[in-house]
């Protein structure tokens, strides 16, 4: 079934920056990183977490929700009760994140900081061009370098899917 986003819907993301949706994944699915401990990119190991963020309808809403396209999945990782704030990342060309939790998915731009309430699984999309990028005291661009990138190097296909076109 094809998830439609509404002109007030794309209306009240450009105002606010973020917007819930309650009913696009399943109470099961919404459940399912509830079983896995403290993790980063979490879908290259875990086929059922790979199928949640790499979800071209939820590429989709992205692209709805900023008119840019492709859409390429950057990470995943569970968070708890903390704020995230994804303008000291390691990744330039963040486009949007999706916060899944048991009320939903909040989609935010990274624009603003958001609050997790609960544990939830944040899953973060960029740009086609995005890049690694020296942040001083992100704890996770050790992730990155291990995977043989440098600073200032482009992603590439093969390590970050573009899950929308």
């Amino acid at each position: 079934m094809r998830y439609e986003v509404t002109q007030s819907q794309i209306q009240y993301f450009e105002t606010h920056d973020t917007i819930l949706f309650e009913d696009f994944f399943s109470k099961e699915e919404s459940a399912l990183f509830q079983k896995f401990s403290f993790g980063y990119d979490l879908w290259r190991t875990h086929p059922e977490i790979k199928k949640m963020t790499c979800n071209k309808e939820l590429g989709e809403i992205i692209f709805q929700l900023t008119s840019i396209k492709p859409v390429r999945l950057l990470f995943d990782r569970i968070v708890e009760t903390e704020t995230i704030d994804l303008t000291s990342s390691s990744f330039q060309g963040i486009l949007a994140s999706v916060l899944v939790s048991s009320h939903g998915i909040e989609i935010f731009s990274n624009k603003i900081p958001i609050h997790a309430k609960e544990r939830s699984l944040l899953i973060v999309y960029g740009t086609i061009d995005a890049v690694f990028k020296f942040v001083e005291h992100d704890p996770f661009a050790t992730f990155i370098k291990k995977q043989g990138y440098a600073y200032g190097d482009p992603l590439t296909s093969d390590d970050y899917p573009l899950i929308y076109r």
